[in-house]
């Protein structure tokens, strides 16, 4: 009698879990799935071939697994508590053999770095000029604008045991036949520019690394200009980042070290609304810690559509920049250098704003401003990062 009565309430909580998750899943789902940092799975609606082809059964699925209560929370713990034996047992042997590639889970590790494996010219060679045929067309289509190119290099794009690159930067920078000074790279040649540029257990620059892309890209975009000096490198805390989020790595963390600035007043808006702040530096600096640490909590979260308005700047022109998340880390910097600087991330600039990004159009309106376009490697290959008049 006992045993069926426990096998009920389970079976009655299960199902409770179920329709909670439903009813969030159809009622009020929640945008961002903030363990795995990407945009939440919702249910879109019904259609007649997705019902008999099985992809509204599989989007359902989905939503449910990312809507349920607690369902981000019972993921990090399992993948935290698998991993630990990992972490234990790997890291020692990546220390005792600090230029020995081991692979780990869905990565490589080297000396307690957490890496991508290397992605060779060849297999990429195909989405690679299709990307710089649709820049062309755009620089064609807009002869007065001032283009600019920033590819910014990471371990994929070296080969750690020849130390060769996979010469992807060359063959864009060749492609691309932009003006001098209008094309940049973050370069990376050694392991060594790794440990110093890049965090432990994240595909993102570390606050080095960061800072030297935005001066770079200083450089490019006003030369001469003096850079806003770090007035203090402060620890943070302890993060984890995105290589880390995988079931056989969720233990790995690593110190989150990070420069503080005076910045100028700046303004910030997300499609008009306005917003506090642009990711929340101070406040982490300042030993508030409104959210879990993780890159995009600090610098800023991927927003599809963000401005900047800097008042002091007035008169000093305006900038675009179409990139992927490592320009997060960024942003503020540039924008205390424009009067408006307005940064637009294709994978999410539809959800932000229910319409495509046109580039025309916004050229239409801002006929003045600079344009950059940066990221890394998988930026340049994604048919999403096309840009469209």
């Amino acid at each position: 009698m006992r045993k069926t009565l426990w096998n009920g309430l389970f079976v009655f909580l299960l199902l409770a879990a179920l329709l909670a998750g439903l009813g969030r899943t159809l009622l009020r789902p929640k945008l961002i799935n903030y363990y795995e940092n990407r945009y939440a799975y919702r249910v879109a609606r019904p259609t007649a071939a997705a019902l008999l082809d099985g992809g509204f059964q599989d989007a359902l699925e989905d939503a449910l697994s990312d809507q349920i209560p607690g369902a981000q929370t019972m993921k990090k713990d399992y993948h935290l508590a698998f991993s630990t034996y990992q972490r234990l047992t790997a890291l020692p042997l990546s220390h005792a053999e600090p230029e020995t590639l081991f692979h780990i889970g869905p990565v490589l590790l080297r000396d307690g770095y957490l890496l991508h494996r290397y992605r060779p010219l060849d297999p990429e060679r195909d989405a690679l000029d299709r990307r710089i045929e649709n820049y062309r067309a755009a620089f064609a289509a807009h002869p007065d604008t001032a283009f600019y190119v920033y590819f910014i290099e990471e371990a994929a794009d070296l080969d750690l045991t020849t130390g060769e690159k996979n010469g992807v930067a060359d063959r864009l920078e060749a492609g691309l036949g932009l003006p001098e000074g209008r094309f940049g790279r973050f370069s990376i040649d050694s392991f060594a520019d790794v440990q110093r540029d890049f965090y432990r257990t994240d595909h993102h620059w570390q606050y080095t690394g960061s800072y030297r892309g935005y001066t770079e890209l200083l450089g490019m975009l006003l030369p001469g200009e003096t850079p806003l000096a770090p007035a203090e490198t402060v620890r943070v805390g302890v993060s984890r980042g995105s290589k880390a989020s995988g079931r056989a790595l969720a233990a790995f963390s690593e110190e989150f070290w990070a420069y503080r600035f005076d910045f100028p007043a700046q303004e910030a808006t997300l499609g008009g609304a306005p917003l506090r702040d642009y990711g929340s530096q101070d406040l982490f600096l300042g030993g508030l810690a409104p959210d879990t640490l993780r890159y995009g909590s600090f610098y800023g979260d991927d927003l599809g559509e963000l401005t900047l308005r800097c008042p002091e700047n007035a008169g000093r022109g305006e900038l675009l920049i179409v990139g992927d998340s490592f320009d997060n880390a960024v942003l503020k910097l540039l924008a205390s250098h424009f009067e408006a600087t307005y940064s637009v991330d294709l994978r999410y600039y539809a959800v932000v704003t229910g319409r495509p990004f046109s580039l025309g159009d916004f050229l239409a309106e801002h006929p003045d401003a600079k344009v950059l376009l940066a990221g890394s490697l998988s930026y340049f290959l994604l048919d999403t990062f096309d840009l469209e008049d």
